[in-house]
């Protein structure tokens, strides 16, 4: 799970650069720095945890047979900044001429 939660919020962001500047080059660019950004603000204690790095923790727990605890935070809040994402991303698509 974290590791689909990492790669689709990377692959979220690269989407958005490359629809906002319209050059891969600057969509890879915006991937990596989204890459950058994902890893420094999981290092926050408050938000840190629902982060895709936040659930290593969780598979720690299940790994050593524990509960896994708070779940379904993570996965969420990953869920809704992937959609917001996109759907800023698709909304950007959307005004440029092909």
């Amino acid at each position: 799970v974290k590791l689909t939660l990492d790669a689709t919020l990377v692959i979220a962001v690269t989407f958005l650069g490359s629809t906002l500047a319209g050059s891969a080059i600057v969509g890879a660019g915006f991937g990596i720095v989204g890459l950058v950004a994902t890893g420094v603000v999981s290092a926050l204690p408050t938000i840190g945890r629902y982060m895709p790095e936040g659930l290593i923790g969780i598979a720690r727990s299940l790994a050593l047979g524990e509960g896994p605890g708070d779940v379904l935070g993570p996965i969420a809040f990953n869920a809704i900044l992937v959609f917001a994402l996109v759907g800023i991303s698709w909304l950007s698509f959307r005004r440029q001429e092909l």
